[in-house]
């Protein structure tokens, strides 16, 4: 028996060269890395940061192993308007396995949460209902599994591995969402890894073709342009503001270790501004002319006026996702929510330099690899592990952070001291 040292799993792996250990990872199946992540609790402990952390790092897909599934469903909200923010845990079905694209959406008013994963299976979109605590429905169709969603209005769209878009149309009639299919776009040749929606138009970003493509719902959703200019798998995407010559902003990120900020009706469409990062850009998001990149150590703030860098916001971990919301009430008007490997989601307001942390949301079993808020005071998070744990988390007043009784699930906020 070794006394003298740590002979355990994790230390050996701490011991390995990021650069080697990733060298090693690129030649295995994805397969394998996924099936290792799920042997055990300390499997996954270790394997999630070490192999699949950075099997996503290298653009590889992994897939979803559908290991302790929840039963039964259940949501649980908080009904306590005087905390400012409360957390909430949802156990529903998600799959347990890393998603490489955005898995969580939130619809403007804040009632709606659209999830990957419904009845144990990864090919299905979920439907919550915050307003009545409930699941609504399951949007059905994708052959592969769900990588990303979005919202925008009544329509719902969801990007799977096989490179297909499937959107619905949701008309709520009572206690039914009634999803009518509406199209299904094919053009991407591997899986998806993002997905945006904006005044109508569609956004995709493809982590095996490296391509970003618009679709337009006035021309029947048809596939209005192609985007190419990214030497690695394209992580996320997201619509911004106008620039300074009025036309609509979309950034993709990459793991080229670059943002490309495209105008939408610009004559060349594969003209972009490049912004550059030391490292991979796993998630970005903009509201207006603000951009969040989160880049593996840490998150960069850029203006898209000037497209300068403003200033990093430590995660203190490996920051996997971002979300940027309007809010009229927080300093700065902006709020900025970020996930890693460190299974926190942290709360940031961007009034000075460095961000101000406001709230430290914990509880997830895994690193937290979902992310979505909205202007109506909600946030949603997932993380990996923990048969696929959703929380949801209220602003619902003006006062300090409180911790979430044990009855509502093992989420928790920490305050932070404003400094």
């Amino acid at each position: 028996m070794c006394t003298a040292c740590d002979c355990s799993p994790a230390a050996g792996f701490h011991l390995i060269p990021e650069e080697l250990l990733a060298e090693v990872l690129r030649h295995l199946p994805a397969r394998s890395l996924a099936l290792c992540a799920n042997v055990s609790r300390a499997w996954e402990a270790v394997l999630g940061v070490a192999i699949q952390t950075r099997a996503e790092l290298l653009g590889l897909v992994l897939p979803r192993v559908q290991t302790g599934w929840p039963q039964p469903f259940r949501l649980l909200v908080a009904e306590d308007p005087a905390a400012a923010w409360r957390g909430v845990k949802c156990s529903a079905a998600l799959a347990s396995a890393a998603s490489p694209g955005d898995c969580l959406a939130l619809h403007e008013d804040g009632e709606h949460l659209i999830s990957v994963g419904a009845d144990h299976d990864a090919r299905v979109v979920s439907v919550f209902s915050l307003e009545r605590n409930t699941l609504l429905g399951a949007l059905r169709g994708h052959v592969e599994a769900v990588c990303c969603v979005a919202v925008e209005g009544d329509v719902v769209a969801a990007g799977a591995e096989d490179g297909t878009i499937r959107l619905w149309q949701l008309a709520a009639r009572g206690s039914d969402i009634n999803p009518r299919p509406m199209a299904t776009l094919h053009g991407h040749t591997g899986a998806l890894a993002g997905l945006t929606m904006w005044e109508g138009c569609l956004a995709s970003g493809g982590a095996d073709d490296r391509s970003v493509r618009t679709w337009s719902i006035a021309e029947g959703w048809r596939c209005t342009s192609t985007r190419l200019g990214h030497t690695h798998a394209v992580t996320s995407v997201s619509c911004g503001g106008r620039s300074t010559t009025g036309q609509r902003l979309l950034i993709s990120g990459s793991t080229d270790r670059t943002a490309r900020v495209w105008e939408l009706t610009h004559a060349e469409p594969n003209s972009a501004r490049t912004l550059r990062h030391l490292s991979y850009v796993l998630s970005v998001s903009a509201v207006g002319n603000t951009l969040a990149c989160a880049c593996v150590d840490s998150i960069v703030v850029w203006s898209l006026c000037e497209f300068e860098r403003l200033y990093k916001v430590e995660h203190g971990n490996v920051c996997s996702c971002v979300r940027l919301s309007r809010a009229d009430r927080a300093p700065g008007g902006l709020l900025l929510l970020s996930g890693g490997h460190d299974r926190k989601a942290k709360l940031w307001t961007l009034e000075r330099p460095g961000g101000t942390i406001i709230a430290t949301l914990e509880g997830h079993a895994g690193s937290v690899r979902g992310l979505a808020i909205s202007a109506a005071g909600v946030a949603a998070s997932c993380g990996i592990g923990g048969g696929g744990q959703l929380f949801v988390w209220h602003a619902c007043g003006k006062g300090g952070c409180s911790p979430t009784d044990d009855a509502a699930g093992p989420g928790r906020i920490r305050e932070d001291a404003h400094t």
